[in-house]
């Protein structure tokens, strides 16, 4: 079991491809774990298996099986993700759904509606970040990765949020980091939608 003096503090999830990732998080604090979304991760099955064969734990055995422990234990859940219908894309949600062991089979009323109990007593902060892919992004990788280049290097200034993301877009995913926030009993939650991928590059993680 992981020693509890070599625990992170904060737990970062991305979809960001390697380049991208590598850019943004360029300096991240020591205290944070960095679990990427991609390649995608096994899917939950529903099988409560999490709940009555191995209470706290997926019995899905790969690389996110100990998701849980480290929710458990961080101060912060930081989520970095693409815009997808007001929502998560579908690697982050992939790990998301994977989170049903955290909380206990049984039901609680808390805020006027039914809520699954927690089964742990920490309320970490939960920030969320979104982003989107301009419309005149290069096709090719290539051509990605030398646009962040010259970003970088003359210093850009970063675009401004796309012009396809609506207001019910937003407003859905305000709703929807709020809901998370409550089902994880979550001590405070921000969403922010930063508009082009490139502009995460301004936020400092």
């Amino acid at each position: 079991m992981e020693n509890s003096n070599t625990r992170k503090t904060r737990l970062l999830i991305h979809d960001l491809d390697g380049f991208t990732a590598a850019n943004v998080l360029d300096g991240i604090s020591e205290d944070t774990e960095v679990i990427a979304a991609v390649p995608s991760v096994a899917h939950c099955v529903g099988c409560f298996g999490c709940w009555v064969k191995t209470p706290g734990r997926c019995v899905i055995e790969d690389r996110i099986a100990d998701y849980q422990e480290k929710l458990a234990h961080c101060a912060e859940l930081i989520i970095v993700s693409r815009l997808v219908y007001g929502g998560f894309s579908p690697d982050i949600k992939a790990v998301v759904d994977r989170t049903i062991p955290y909380l206990l089979p049984f039901f609680i009323i808390a805020d006027d509606r039914m809520r699954h109990s927690p089964r742990y007593a920490n309320r970490f902060a939960l920030s969320c970040y979104f982003y989107r892919e301009a419309a005149e992004t290069p096709v090719t990788i290539e051509e990605k990765n030398r646009s962040l280049i010259e970003v970088a290097a003359e210093g850009l200034a970063v675009s401004a949020p796309t012009a396809d993301v609506s207001d019910g877009e937003l407003s859905v995913m305000n709703r929807l980091v709020a809901a998370n926030a409550q089902n994880f009993g979550s001590g405070r939650a921000e969403a922010r939608f930063v508009g082009d991928k490139i502009n995460l590059m301004e936020v400092e993680f």
